[in-house]
Protein backbone atom coordinates (compact mmCIF):
# COMPACT_ATOMS: atom_id res chain seq x y z
CA UNK A 1 0.00 0.00 0.00
CA UNK A 2 1.75 3.46 -0.99
CA UNK A 3 2.27 6.29 1.40
CA UNK A 4 -0.59 9.01 1.74
CA UNK A 5 2.25 11.28 2.99
CA UNK A 6 3.18 14.19 0.71
CA UNK A 7 6.96 14.67 0.78
CA UNK A 8 6.70 17.64 -1.70
CA UNK A 9 4.89 19.77 0.82
CA UNK A 10 7.46 19.20 3.21
CA UNK A 11 9.71 22.23 3.47
CA UNK A 12 12.38 19.51 5.33
CA UNK A 13 12.03 17.04 3.02
CA UNK A 14 11.85 19.25 -0.06
CA UNK A 15 15.21 19.92 1.03
CA UNK A 16 16.47 16.93 1.53
CA UNK A 17 15.41 16.07 -1.99
CA UNK A 18 17.54 19.21 -3.30
CA UNK A 19 20.58 18.23 -1.42
CA UNK A 20 20.17 14.74 -2.84
CA UNK A 21 20.09 16.16 -6.39
CA UNK A 22 23.20 18.08 -5.70
CA UNK A 23 24.87 15.24 -3.96
CA UNK A 24 24.08 12.72 -7.12
CA UNK A 25 24.89 15.53 -9.60
CA UNK A 26 27.85 15.78 -8.66
CA UNK A 27 28.60 12.04 -8.81
CA UNK A 28 27.71 11.78 -12.01
CA UNK A 29 29.14 14.70 -13.25
CA UNK A 30 26.41 16.79 -15.19
CA UNK A 31 22.89 17.60 -13.84
CA UNK A 32 20.12 15.77 -12.61
CA UNK A 33 16.46 16.51 -13.08
CA UNK A 34 14.81 17.32 -9.74
CA UNK A 35 11.95 14.89 -10.69
CA UNK A 36 14.45 12.12 -11.05
CA UNK A 37 15.89 13.33 -7.58
CA UNK A 38 12.87 12.75 -5.63
CA UNK A 39 11.50 9.57 -7.09
CA UNK A 40 15.13 8.34 -6.19
CA UNK A 41 15.08 9.78 -2.76
CA UNK A 42 11.59 8.70 -1.98
CA UNK A 43 12.57 5.36 -2.94
CA UNK A 44 15.84 5.15 -0.96
CA UNK A 45 14.71 7.36 2.05
CA UNK A 46 11.30 7.71 2.17
CA UNK A 47 10.20 5.34 4.17
CA UNK A 48 12.64 6.04 7.09
CA UNK A 49 11.81 9.99 7.11
CA UNK A 50 8.37 9.71 7.19
CA UNK A 51 8.77 7.23 10.18
CA UNK A 52 11.61 9.33 11.64
CA UNK A 53 9.19 12.60 11.06
CA UNK A 54 6.17 11.18 12.28
CA UNK A 55 8.42 9.59 15.59
CA UNK A 56 9.66 12.83 16.43
CA UNK A 57 7.43 15.45 14.90
CA UNK A 58 6.12 16.11 18.36
CA UNK A 59 8.97 17.19 20.09
CA UNK A 60 12.40 19.62 19.16
CA UNK A 61 14.31 16.26 18.86
CA UNK A 62 13.66 16.21 15.02
CA UNK A 63 15.26 19.69 14.51
CA UNK A 64 18.61 19.15 16.33
CA UNK A 65 21.20 18.55 13.90
CA UNK A 66 23.10 15.40 14.85
CA UNK A 67 25.90 15.33 12.31
CA UNK A 68 28.05 17.97 13.41
CA UNK A 69 30.48 18.20 10.78
CA UNK A 70 27.59 19.72 8.60
CA UNK A 71 27.39 22.56 10.58
CA UNK A 72 29.73 25.56 10.55
CA UNK A 73 31.19 27.13 13.54
CA UNK A 74 31.18 30.49 12.81
CA UNK A 75 28.39 33.78 13.57
CA UNK A 76 27.44 36.12 10.90
CA UNK A 77 25.98 39.35 11.95
CA UNK A 78 22.15 39.46 10.74
CA UNK A 79 19.11 41.41 11.31
CA UNK A 80 15.93 40.37 11.02
CA UNK A 81 12.73 41.86 10.62
CA UNK A 82 9.65 40.47 11.97
CA UNK A 83 6.23 41.70 11.59
CA UNK A 84 7.46 45.31 11.53
CA UNK A 85 9.96 44.10 14.89
CA UNK A 86 13.40 44.65 13.93
CA UNK A 87 16.38 42.29 15.69
CA UNK A 88 19.86 42.56 15.25
CA UNK A 89 21.89 38.58 16.46
CA UNK A 90 23.89 36.27 15.01
CA UNK A 91 23.34 33.49 12.87
CA UNK A 92 24.21 30.76 14.57
CA UNK A 93 24.56 26.64 13.76
CA UNK A 94 24.64 27.73 10.08
CA UNK A 95 24.06 24.82 7.66
CA UNK A 96 23.45 24.74 3.87
CA UNK A 97 19.84 24.22 4.75
CA UNK A 98 19.31 27.37 7.19
CA UNK A 99 20.37 29.23 10.49
CA UNK A 100 19.44 29.33 13.95
CA UNK A 101 19.23 33.00 16.09
CA UNK A 102 18.03 34.01 19.39
CA UNK A 103 15.36 36.64 18.96
CA UNK A 104 13.21 38.24 22.45
CA UNK A 105 9.85 38.03 21.02
CA UNK A 106 8.00 34.40 20.26
CA UNK A 107 6.30 34.49 16.65
CA UNK A 108 4.17 31.33 14.77
CA UNK A 109 5.78 29.03 12.95
CA UNK A 110 5.73 30.55 9.10
CA UNK A 111 6.28 34.01 10.16
CA UNK A 112 7.31 36.27 7.37
CA UNK A 113 11.23 37.12 7.97
CA UNK A 114 13.61 39.93 6.05
CA UNK A 115 16.92 38.61 6.59
CA UNK A 116 20.04 40.31 6.01
CA UNK A 117 23.50 39.37 6.39
CA UNK A 118 26.81 41.06 6.34
CA UNK A 119 28.88 38.37 4.87
CA UNK A 120 32.90 38.38 4.27
CA UNK A 121 33.87 37.33 1.13
CA UNK A 122 35.96 34.22 0.77
CA UNK A 123 39.88 35.77 -0.11
CA UNK A 124 39.05 39.46 1.75
CA UNK A 125 39.65 39.86 5.31
CA UNK A 126 37.94 43.64 5.24
CA UNK A 127 35.53 43.41 2.17
CA UNK A 128 31.84 42.05 2.68
CA UNK A 129 29.12 42.39 1.45
CA UNK A 130 25.42 42.68 2.83
CA UNK A 131 22.56 40.44 1.58
CA UNK A 132 19.00 40.25 1.73
CA UNK A 133 16.36 37.39 1.50
CA UNK A 134 12.66 36.82 2.40
CA UNK A 135 12.11 33.25 4.31
CA UNK A 136 9.99 32.64 7.08
CA UNK A 137 10.28 31.08 10.73
CA UNK A 138 10.58 27.46 9.84
CA UNK A 139 10.68 26.41 14.03
CA UNK A 140 10.65 28.51 17.22
CA UNK A 141 11.69 26.65 20.45
CA UNK A 142 11.00 27.43 23.95
CA UNK A 143 12.60 30.39 25.44
CA UNK A 144 16.21 30.09 27.13
CA UNK A 145 17.75 32.30 29.14
CA UNK A 146 20.32 34.23 27.41
CA UNK A 147 22.71 36.38 29.99
CA UNK A 148 19.69 37.13 32.14
CA UNK A 149 17.19 37.79 29.10
CA UNK A 150 14.45 35.58 27.65
CA UNK A 151 15.23 34.31 24.45
CA UNK A 152 13.68 31.94 21.48
CA UNK A 153 15.88 30.37 19.42
CA UNK A 154 14.41 30.36 15.94
CA UNK A 155 15.44 28.57 12.63
CA UNK A 156 15.39 29.96 9.38
CA UNK A 157 15.84 28.09 6.53
CA UNK A 158 17.83 29.89 3.30
CA UNK A 159 16.44 30.09 -0.40
CA UNK A 160 18.04 28.19 -3.05
CA UNK A 161 19.53 31.46 -4.21
CA UNK A 162 21.25 32.48 -1.11
CA UNK A 163 22.24 28.49 -0.51
CA UNK A 164 24.05 28.86 -4.26
CA UNK A 165 25.66 31.87 -2.88
CA UNK A 166 27.35 30.44 0.47
CA UNK A 167 28.71 27.71 -1.60
CA UNK A 168 30.53 29.65 -4.15
CA UNK A 169 31.70 32.69 -1.95
CA UNK A 170 32.21 32.12 2.00
CA UNK A 171 35.44 30.27 2.84
CA UNK A 172 33.87 27.75 5.55
CA UNK A 173 31.79 26.57 2.34
CA UNK A 174 33.96 23.67 1.00
CA UNK A 175 36.00 22.26 3.95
Amino acid sequence: MQSEYSFLKDELALQEIRKHKWIESEKLGQEIGFATAAVDWVNKYGNDFTQYRNKLIQTNAAFYERRKYRRYATGIPVELEINEHSYCSIAKDISLIGFSSLISNHYPVDSSVSVTMDIKLKGSQTRSTKFQFYSQILRINDPVDDAANLCFNVFIPFTENFREFLRTHLPFARH
